[in-house]
């Protein structure tokens, strides 16, 4: 891109943001906050069809990351994109689409701090860009009438900072079994490398010292330390009201009731009046994904998790 064509994005954003940036304190927003390989990219998507909520799309992570407000205008007056668009398909988090949702994670890092360990450097918010981050955020909200949700596994260490800017926040809290979403864990990691030495997403403080372990006991602790302090946080810095427990295994059976009982809860802790696609809902078939072939590694995995961390098995899954 050049500077003419960077020059002319800026000037068209800071149009935007004046037109529709407010006060952030009433503005709602919802955060996703689940580890790597717990379901999290099909309930972003599901959450967004049925709920016709806003997102950051590949097309704007992409192309449009430093002024993503641009990104989600163009989508909105120019494109005039439906929930259609939207498929419940995914390959290792990524959507099949342009104008897909993305996890945004681009976008966020033209926003927060992207360093490892992410508990530690990776957490706060850049110099001079939180009013840029609350402009766009309730710019979006203004335009579309729609609140935000995004989903990006950094955001698990953040939950003290977004609580503080967003008062007017919801975090859902997304499990899955640890001994299936660890196995999906090490499968990732051996897409990308050895899995050794390989980590999926964002770091806890000591992930080194989770290194040393043998891969199939380090994906276990890499879950449970995280949704440890995702819980902790949760409960340290959020109002009560304002965050949910949902396990993924729950997509499968009892999705209705899910989704009917999170839009209440979301409507009354936020104040809005959301409403839900329930012909949408009707139609969905969902199958949670399982292990296709239990492997070596799995009985590994399933031996740890059980011995140190049974209650972090579904419980029928045990």
């Amino acid at each position: 891109m050049t500077n003419t064509e960077k020059k002319i994005l800026i000037n068209l954003e800071q149009d935007i943001l004046n037109q529709y940036k407010t006060d952030i304190k009433n503005i709602p927003i919802i955060f996703i906050i689940a580890s790597p390989r717990t379901g999290s990219t099909l309930f972003y998507q599901l959450m967004i069809r049925l709920f016709n909520l806003s997102y950051f799309s590949n097309f704007t992570d992409s192309i449009l990351k430093d002024t993503p407000i641009v990104g989600n205008f163009i989508e909105k007056n120019l494109l005039n994109l439906t929930m259609d668009n939207i498929s419940l398909e995914s390959h290792y988090g990524e959507t099949k689409t342009f104008h897909e949702p993305s996890e945004a994670t681009n976008v966020l890092k033209n926003w927060f701090e992207w360093s490892h360990p992410t508990e530690i450097k990776g957490k706060n918010i850049k110099d001079t860009m939180q009013s840029h981050f609350l402009d766009t955020v309730s710019s979006i909200y203004n335009m579309t009438n729609k609140p935000l949700i995004t989903k990006n596994a950094w955001n698990g260490y953040r939950i003290q900072k977004l609580s503080e800017i967003f008062p007017n926040s919801y975090f859902i809290w997304l499990r899955r079994d640890i001994i299936n979403s660890s196995h999906s864990d090490l499968i990732a990691r051996r897409r990308k490398g050895d899995p050794q030495s390989t980590w999926s997403s964002a770091t806890p403080a000591n992930y080194k010292d989770i290194q040393k372990l043998h891969y199939a006991h380090q994906v276990v602790e890499a879950q449970y330390i995280y949704n440890t302090k995702v819980k902790q946080a949760l409960q340290d810095y959020v109002p009560h009201n304002h965050f949910c427990e949902i396990w993924y295994e729950e997509l499968e059976n009892n999705k209705e009731k899910l989704f009917k009982n999170l839009l209440s809860d979301i409507n009354n802790s936020l104040e809005i009046e959301l409403n839900i696609n329930h012909e949408e809902l009707k139609k969905l078939n969902l199958e949670c994904a399982k292990p296709k072939n239990h492997d070596d590694d799995y009985y590994i995995i399933k031996e740890y998790a059980t011995n140190k961390y049974p209650d972090f098995i579904k419980k029928d899954t045990k």
